[in-house]
């Protein structure tokens, strides 16, 4: 983690560093401002702009200061010294990119400079670029993509003023119809080669038919979207990156988007919470887009042993009211998980349950072995009672006796023996793992406190109207882990907002939790190694 904090500076200098390599070069006098607009290239992969340079040297070294103090002089030093070797721009306005590539080709970037002295940006440039000017903008570029996209990228990109929000020191568009383009025959030979390869090892393709089926799928879901759009903020000690899809009309993710709301996250004080590492809450519904979504699921489930639940797994979910919560744990035998999802009805959420259990019974996995450590699996018949509800249990054994060296994990992460529970009562349908199955009833009974790491992030997640969040806490992971290192609070954050017709997904960062993190590695790969090894 020592060698992440540098490269923030960079990612944030990334454009001023580009130009350090490639230099300016000859100079070319752009077309009259009152020319006609031209069309974007066909190819147009991304766009994006930053705040300004200045903006973004302060934002990323004011973060990296506060996550490691001193480190920010890394950040401003490589780019200080690419500014001094690209002289005639100007630091404190907005500064833009393009990518062109085509289907087999190399990927071709143009940046767009504001200048205040074209002709010295232009002298102290390479001869194999061009610098293309109109007005107080400069075109940096190979030849090829100058010719092809100058007049766009001038008229377009430079005088576009984006307003920026505060903290928000870079955006950027993709367009999904040129990125399927120019790589989805890359990806798919690549599978395909490497089908080969393990066909003539005679081992198992399963693995490889669930990765083809997985980007199948990927692909007809960016087929789907009008465009996709990157945001970073970076300021006053938060870190936040957000991607967010913008699908096209009538599609079934613009049906799916539209039936989604914000969250008010009830249902996360209702799960059991004690030593809580991680949880995830929220409100999701299919919507309009149920058929394709389970469309998806199943082709990728036909891969699996899991194939044959699909349709019970389909019966349940329709029973639910789309709203869930989990609350994640680590105990010395390994994870531990309770869940909660909303239902219509208890009794029909029951009877539904038992189809999956009686089906899992029948024609679910019995065994797997996945690297070495075999698994046999068995429905516990006529579980007793928990707080008066009767859940079913499957209870699976272990067996490590094959698991190569290389994969070998501590001993007190290697139960002989774990439980899930599962069932249906009051207005909630759930499920635990051991240690926490007789905590879930009646925890779901009752309104508890969230840990005070996880609260200021749900209550984020409802002033900007999320419908979903996801936080880890890091500090609570690692001691669990390695036994001998204590890390403190360092939370990290995902959230997932439906606005208009755009779906968002986030990431919240804070410098505190990059802090926590990078001192709690440095402890353990300084400490000796837990004496369980």
């Amino acid at each position: 983690m020592n060698g992440s904090t540098p490269s923030l500076g960079r990612a944030s200098g990334c454009l001023l560093a580009v130009l350090l390599l490639w230099g300016g070069v000859a100079c070319e006098k752009a077309p009259d401002p009152a020319a006609p607009s031209v069309r974007a290239p066909a190819d147009l992969l991304l766009t994006a702009s930053a705040a300004s340079i200045d903006a973004a040297l302060a934002g990323a070294t004011d973060y990296a200061n506060r996550a490691m103090p001193g480190s920010g002089l890394s950040v401003t030093g490589a780019v200080e010294s690419a500014l001094q070797a690209t002289p005639g721009i100007l630091r404190d306005a907005q500064v833009s990119l393009f990518v062109l590539q085509r289907a087999g080709g190399k990927a071709r970037l143009g940046i767009i400079l504001p200048v205040k002295d074209g002709k010295a940006l232009a002298a102290a440039a390479p001869p194999h670029l061009r610098v293309k000017l109109r007005g107080k903008w400069a075109l940096v570029a190979e030849p090829e993509t100058v010719a092809q996209a100058g007049d766009w990228a001038l008229q377009t990109l430079a005088p576009a003023k984006r307003t920026f929000a505060r903290n928000q020191l870079a955006v950027a568009t993709v367009m999904p119809d040129a990125l399927l383009s120019a790589h989805r025959e890359d990806l798919m030979r690549g599978l395909a080669s490497l089908r080969k390869v393990t066909a003539e090892k005679d081992s198992s393709t399963s693995t490889m038919d669930l990765l083809t089926e997985v980007a199948t799928v990927t692909f007809d879901l960016l087929a789907q979207c009008e465009r996709l759009e990157l945001e970073l903020s970076l300021g006053g000690g938060d870190g936040e990156l957000t991607f967010a899809l913008v699908p096209r009309a009538r599609t079934a993710i613009a049906q799916f988007v539209k039936a989604q709301a914000p969250s008010d996250f009830a249902l996360l004080t209702r799960v059991p919470m004690t030593g809580a590492a991680g949880i995830a809450g929220g409100q999701v519904v299919l919507g309009p887009a149920a058929a394709t979504v389970w469309s998806w699921v199943e082709r990728i489930a036909a891969q699996t042993s899991m194939a044959g639940l699909v349709p019970d797994f389909r019966r349940l979910t329709e029973q639910t009211t789309g709203d869930f919560a989990f609350a994640m744990s680590l105990a010395p035998t390994g994870m531990e998980m309770a869940g909660l999802y909303g239902v219509k009805s208890a009794p029909t959420a029951t009877a539904a349950l038992q189809a999956v259990a009686d089906k899992f019974r029948t024609a679910g996995p019995k065994t797997t072995e996945i690297m070495g450590i075999k698994s046999r699996y068995e429905m516990m018949k006529d579980p007793p009672p928990t707080d008066g509800v009767r859940l079913h249990r499957l209870v699976t054994t272990y067996d490590y006796s094959g698991m190569p060296q290389a994969a070998a994990t501590p001993p007190g992460f290697r139960p002989a023996r774990t439980e899930m529970a599962w069932g249906a009562w009051d207005d909630v349908m759930g499920a635990a793992t051991t240690s926490q199955i007789d905590k879930l009833v009646t925890a779901s009974r009752s309104k508890g406190t969230l840990p005070a790491a996880f609260a200021s992030f749900v209550d984020a997640a409802r002033a900007r109207k999320a419908s979903a969040l996801e936080i880890i806490d890091y500090g609570a992971i690692l001691p669990a882990i390695t036994g001998n290192v204590q890390a403190g609070s360092a939370p990290l954050a995902l959230w997932l907002g439906f606005r208009g017709e755009r779906a968002t997904l986030g990431l919240s960062f804070p410098a505190s939790s990059a802090a926590a993190i990078i001192n709690a590695t440095a402890a353990m790969q300084a400490a000796p190694p837990p004496s369980s090894l």
